[in-house]
């Protein structure tokens, strides 16, 4: 389980920061916010999530989350980093 400790916009991305409950894990993903639309995904549908499950894949990473908006899991793919996280 994580929880979103940072989200911010930079052009067209959405760039999130998540950190591991009652860990010290974290990990960065941005995602297109023309993607998020896509998906029906707000801003407010994120910051108002009270955790994510996130599975880890070799290239990418699936998000979990409850919206209380739409009233169901909601999900999205974000691409893994190079780096080793």
């Amino acid at each position: 389980m994580y929880e979103l400790r940072g989200i911010g916009e930079q052009g067209d991305l959405l760039h999130m920061y998540f950190g591991r409950i009652g860990a010290n894990t974290s990990f960065n993903a941005s995602l297109a916010l023309s993607a998020l639309r896509m998906l029906d995904i707000t801003k407010a549908d994120l910051t108002s999530a009270p955790s994510f499950v996130v599975r880890s894949f070799e290239t990418n990473r699936l998000i979990e989350f409850i919206s209380g908006r739409k009233k169901r899991i909601d999900r999205f793919t974000a691409q893994r980093s190079r780096r080793a996280d």
